[in-house]
């Protein structure tokens, strides 16, 4: 789930937690897939715990 979204507002209104990803990340990983072009994919995986 994307955080800040509209179905992650209405989910948290519920108070249902779920994984979230933070779209500010998601962003900047594929501007930096675009720009520079110095990555030529990305994961995004919200199920396992930065580190």
């Amino acid at each position: 789930m994307i955080e800040r979204g509209d179905i992650h507002r209405a989910m948290v209104e519920q108070g249902t937690s779920l994984p979230t990803l933070d779209p500010d990340e998601i962003a900047d990983r594929v501007w930096r897939m675009d720009v520079p072009r110095d990555e030529a994919e990305a994961v995004f995986d919200a199920l396992t715990p930065a580190a």
